[in-house]
């Protein structure tokens, strides 16, 4: 961070005065409730990641899943994260980004709730699939937005 100087006085460094101002902001209810929501979707998402990860091995037999499978289910996601960080991007431009993360957040939230309900391998490849695409959005429109 650069540091500002103020006449007379020696150079305060930008983030002391940007968490001086922080700090005068009062906490109300409001922020509550992001932290409670953000934390609901924290938790999804590791949801998300621990069915990929852990149970995907178990899921192996009763799914039927052959090696090529397993592997594209465990990337699936991530490719289609690709695929979603430029339509977020695009979308966004036109429509509001918060209305653009309440879509992704809605979209990964559903999808991941879906993944106990599949009863083939090429259902639970589609379901990552588009779990992949609705996730990049709030992560690419908070990370780079």
């Amino acid at each position: 961070m650069t540091a500002i100087s103020v006449i007379g006085a020696s150079p305060v460094p930008a983030n002391h005065l940007l968490g001086r101002k922080l700090d005068s902001i009062p906490f109300s209810p409001y922020h509550m409730l992001i932290i409670g929501v953000l934390g609901l979707i924290g938790f999804v998402e590791g949801y998300d990641l621990s069915m990929t990860a852990s149970l995907l091995v178990l899921a192996k037999h009763p799914l039927h899943l052959t090696e090529t499978d397993i592997r594209f289910v465990a990337v699936a996601s991530t490719m289609m994260a690709c695929v979603g960080g430029f339509i977020a991007s695009a979308i966004s431009d036109h429509w509001s980004r918060k209305l653009v993360m309440q879509i992704g957040v809605i979209t990964t939230t559903f999808f991941t709730l879906l993944i106990p309900l599949v009863q083939t391998a090429e259902q639970l490849i589609i379901v990552r699939l588009l779990t992949g695409l609705g996730g990049c959005s709030p992560t690419i429109r908070t990370r780079f937005g």
